[in-house]
């Protein structure tokens, strides 16, 4: 976690449009996706459950591994295309938001040598 907290920090001094959007504290990408990994229950052997199934007398404890993997695969493959479009989604809002910033004074002008619509000069339909 201190690896991905230096790497917030680089991008922070990096991009001021960045450090403009996005508060001081906030996790980043590679942070939630981390999170939601381990929270997805990313297990290669279930040893608790085979443990409990033996101690309670099951004659095949370990005929739980089989669906486990199966399980574990499906959270761990849907927290990562989550993540994954979650990031997307917050890539493209940036964007929006750096060419609203860029382009703030652009609304309303119109064409050369055309009224705005906004002004009340366009008149006879035109816009």
């Amino acid at each position: 976690m201190e690896d991905l907290k230096e790497l917030e920090e680089e991008r922070r001094s990096a991009d001021p449009m960045y450090a403009r959007s996005v508060p001081e504290g906030t996790a980043s990408g590679e942070m939630c996706t981390f999170l939601i990994i381990n929270i997805s229950s990313l297990q290669l052997i279930p040893v608790n459950m085979i443990a409990y199934r033996s101690r309670y007398g099951s004659r095949m404890p370990m005929a739980i591994v089989g669906p486990a993997l199966v399980i574990t695969l499906v959270t761990t493959l849907v927290a990562v295309v989550f993540c994954r479009e979650r990031q997307n989604l917050e890539l493209k809002r940036r964007e929006a938001q750096k060419w609203r910033w860029q382009n703030r004074g652009m609304q309303n002008r119109g064409m050369p040598g055309q009224e705005s619509w906004t002004d009340g000069n366009a008149g006879g339909g035109r816009l």
